[in-house]
């Protein structure tokens, strides 16, 4: 583990990291379920990935989502999380997709 990973961080801190990490993970879910198919940005269905704000998405099509598809990505976004990743980090990395749905996270 990195040394910033064991310090402590103050609570504005860790919100600001955790929130970082958090649009990234509901970035990797948004690419997983492929919303950028459907998404209303020309630019993320032409880059074939998300490059706006993932929630919105994740709002509008997580529904459709079958459970099972549901369950591997969250396995996949965890696997992907670093070894060295700060105790934030890990943290948002580790919500499943049905939080970020029902929770408004920087909406």
């Amino acid at each position: 583990m990195s040394k910033k990973s064991e310090e402590k961080f103050t609570p504005e801190e860790w919100q600001q990291r955790f929130m970082a990490a958090a649009k990234v993970a509901q970035r990797d879910y948004c690419n997983i379920f492929e919303f950028w198919r459907a998404c209303r940005l020309k630019a993320c269905r032409r880059a074939k990935s998300c490059g706006g704000d993932p929630h919105p998405c994740l709002k509008r099509s997580f529904l459709k989502v079958p459970d099972d598809q549901r369950d591997r990505a969250l396995a996949r976004v965890i696997r992907a999380t670093p070894a060295d990743a700060d105790r934030p980090t890990r943290s948002a990395r580790q919500f499943t997709p049905e939080s970020f749905y029902l929770w408004p996270l920087g909406a």
